[in-house]
């Protein structure tokens, strides 16, 4: 089981390395981002993130979306630091 989690690059929870590059990005950044950006630092169109990565994340509530971008909740800070 661990080689095939392993192969899909998912690390936690379900959530891939994609999905913890763009919450770390988010910590980093500590303010709103625009979906550009997060497809650009995930290298994927900006239709396929909006597709397929950002439902999850906002729908395990890692990710919050608003007016001004999107921004990393305080259940995605609290997964950032369990996995130092």
């Amino acid at each position: 089981i661990e080689q095939v989690l392993k192969s899909r690059q998912i690390i936690k929870n379900s959530l891939t390395t994609r999905d913890i590059l763009v919450l770390t990005h988010l910590a980093e950044i500590d303010k709103p981002v625009g979906i550009e950006t997060l497809a650009i630092i995930t290298q994927q169109t900006k239709q396929t993130f909006m597709e397929l990565q950002e439902p999850f994340l906002l729908q395990q509530g890692y990710l919050s979306r608003s007016a001004r971008g999107r921004s990393i909740t305080n259940k995605g800070k609290e997964l950032l630091r369990s996995l130092e």
